[in-house]
């Protein structure tokens, strides 16, 4: 029988099963736009006394030896009771949304804008204390002529807003890098029931939209979708719908989800952009698995349930959330969150 084992990293204080201090925690991952969070339970003392907002927080999870960092970030809250503290944390993800910005970018790719909104906020941050986040993987995406990024938004907002239109994820990992990319399957996790994992909820949705439009701003000349102008010649449109052919702009279904994006100023673009939106819009799975606690489950992996039957689990599912439980009583357990890899967004 494997035990549990933990570490966590508070400021100066560092606590393990043998400190005997910690009376539970948990730890709430997901991707963007959703922040990493963390709770602490301790007991009250000389230790957990010296704990302070925007202390450094690290967290490994496992069992013996074999540890993993769970979570990085911030102590947002300390809250002092009569015999416990409870300490709230953030990941450092939390700065881009306190993060923003006027600029305007040319001929730029999603991915460009993602790397120069990372450097903006690194940049910010040197002024107000260390800020750990480097650049993991961010591929291209989609290609904008022109891209404005203003302050009615935060920079998390307008990374969530560019994930969109190219189909991706991002997300910040516990080794504080960025990601910003299409699903790459790496190597699958497997779960079985009554080996790993307790409970398991599915929730089947209807889709909420039969069609999606997508309508950008055209240029007014023909000369390309670099041109740039406030008025029209040529409408540009993206349609997605299970009951039109390709190229017709009417719908016969009844919902229909029309949405504006000035940013597009192409057809194929908007096409795109539409069928990415209607991919987000129309998922129908989800499925919820209490598993025994494990740090190897990260947001983006992809699982396989074996064990049980039904269409939920014909297809491999991907991790979209991840919460780990610790306490002394029910010991270190694992919920995750996922939807069937064609419907990851």
């Amino acid at each position: 029988m494997l035990f549990p084992n933990y570490k966590v990293e508070v400021g100066s204080e560092s606590f393990n099963p043998d400190s005997q201090s910690i009376v539970g925690f948990n730890i709430k991952l997901g991707l963007g736009p959703k922040v990493d969070s963390f709770e602490l339970l301790l007991v009250k003392d000389d230790r957990s006394l010296k704990i302070t907002r925007n202390d450094f927080v690290n967290v490994f999870l496992g069992y013996e030896d074999d540890m993993e960092k769970v979570f990085s970030g911030l102590v947002e809250t300390v809250e002092k009771g009569i015999s416990t503290v409870r300490v709230f944390g953030l990941a450092f993800s939390v700065n881009f949304l306190l993060f923003r910005i006027n600029k305007v970018y040319l001929n730029q790719t999603a991915g460009q804008i993602v790397s120069d909104l990372l450097s903006s906020v690194k940049q910010r941050m040197k002024e107000v204390k260390w800020f750990p986040v480097e650049e993991g993987q961010i591929m291209d995406g989609l290609s904008f002529p022109v891209y404005v990024v203003d302050n009615r938004l935060s920079a998390y907002e307008h990374i969530e807003k560019l994930a969109k239109r190219s189909n991706y994820v991002f997300y910040i990992s516990s080794e504080n890098k960025l990601f910003f990319k299409k699903f790459e399957e790496g190597e699958v996790q497997v779960l079985k029931y009554g080996r790993d994992i307790i409970e398991v909820n599915v929730t089947k949705m209807v889709g909420q939209y039969d069609s999606v439009i997508v309508y950008g701003e055209s240029p007014s000349s023909w000369s390309g979708r670099e041109t740039y102008h406030w008025l029209s010649k040529r409408e540009v449109f993206g349609l997605a719908s299970y009951s039109s052919t390709e190229g017709q702009k009417e719908v016969s279904r009844r919902h229909l989800l029309t949405m504006q994006d000035s940013v597009i100023k192409d057809g194929d673009t908007a096409f795109t952009t539409a069928g990415n939106v209607a991919n987000i819009v129309n998922s129908e799975l989800q499925v919820v698995l209490k598993v025994v606690g494990s740090s190897k489950l990260k947001v983006n992996d992809t699982v396989k349930v074996e064990g049980l039957e039904g269409d939920a689990f014909n297809s491999q599912l991907r991790i979209v959330e991840v919460e780990h439980y610790l306490s002394r009583v029910d010991g270190f357990t694992s919920i995750i969150t996922c939807v069937p890899e064609e419907k990851a967004l």
